[in-house]
């Protein structure tokens, strides 16, 4: 995440804000992971996390594809 790009994707005004949101949610997006595999790991193997994981990096791209060419 580049403070740089946020701003010219998002504008100057809004640039700064939305960065300040992304940045947030990386320790809490690793904390959700680590809550999932601590408490789902009786429930689920870790072949399913990682395919969950694999999935939602693969949702992640096409949001960040359509995000680039719509605006």
């Amino acid at each position: 995440m580049f403070p740089t790009a946020a701003v010219k994707l998002f504008g100057i005004q809004n640039g700064g804000y939305i960065f300040t949101i992304m940045f947030f949610f990386i320790p809490a997006s690793s904390i959700a992971g680590f809550l999932v595999v601590q408490f789902g790991k009786n429930y689920i193997s870790f072949a399913t996390v990682y395919r969950i994981a694999g999935a939602l990096t693969a949702v992640n791209i096409v949001l960040l594809y359509l995000l680039m060419t719509l605006r």
